[in-house]
Order: C-alpha cells, then sequence, then structure tokens
C-alpha cells in the first residue's frame, strides 16, 4: 500500500520570561528529552527569582497524516492506528503518525521513516508539508 503522508512539524523556540541564573540541575536524561531545573531572574529584584524553574527539551517532532491511497483529494480518508496510552490508565487510543526528528535527519525523511515503521511497513512516495508549529 502506498500513501501521502501529510507532516507538520514542531520547532524548538525556547523561550523564558526572564534570564537563566548559572546551568541549573539536569533531572532527567535520556536520548528522548532532558528535564532541567533552573533558576530564572524575572527583574532586578532577587526575591522575585524563580528558583524551580522546569524546562523540558526535547528532539524537534513529526506528526503526519497518511491519506488512504484508496481515497480521493475530494473525500479523503486518513490512516490512524491503535496506540496504548498510559495517561488513558492503560486504555488504547487512535493516534496519527508522530515521532522524534533524530539528529541531522530531515523533517520529510523522519516522517517517511515513521509512517513505515508505525503503520507496518507503508512506503509514502508523496509528500505535503502541512506547516509547522512552536
Amino acid at each position: 500500500m502506498h500513501g501521502l503522508v501529510r507532516s507538520i512539524q514542531r520547532s524548538q523556540i525556547h523561550l523564558t520570561p526572564g534570564q537563566t541564573i548559572g546551568n541549573g540541575i539536569c533531572l532527567v536524561k535520556s536520548k528522548w528529552l532532558q528535564v532541567m531545573q533552573h533558576t530564572v531572574q524575572l527583574d532586578s529584584n532577587p526575591k522575585n527569582n524563580v528558583n524551580d524553574w522546569i524546562f523540558i527539551d526535547h528532539h524537534d517532532r513529526i506528526n503526519g497524516l497518511v491519506q488512504d491511497s484508496a481515497s480521493t483529494n475530494d473525500d479523503p480518508r486518513f490512516l490512524v492506528f491503535r496506540q496504548f496510552k498510559y495517561a488513558l490508565e492503560g486504555k488504547e487510543s487512535l493516534v496519527v503518525i508522530a515521532g522524534i526528528i533524530e539528529p541531522g535527519e530531515e523533517a520529510k525523511t523522519a516522517a517517511v521513516r515513521e509512517v513505515h515503521e508505525e503503520m507496518n511497513g507503508i512506503v509514502c512516495e508523496t509528500f505535503e508539508f502541512l506547516g509547522r508549529f512552536i
């Protein structure tokens, strides 16, 4: 089966309301993400510093909609799959393709790879970029 992958890429832009003081403390570090605790100076008054500013840094990600090759642009159908979700108390949910963009990997390459991995070998021959969000 072949499909069209329509992809949205999340961009990393890190904004804090003030200035970070020091290097922070790494609370969690894995190949998927890093959680840091920082002190942030909001203004010139040290009493207003936030000593437990939590910052989560993770790879850019893609979300992809895979259009069923048997559907048309006038009446599109998209493929989803069932995935176990811890946040749903062990229940399954219908989801679209999603995954990380590996360091040095292009968004399109990641989208095509994720579709192949998560949709049992589907190869997408067409790619349509839908946009980027922060």
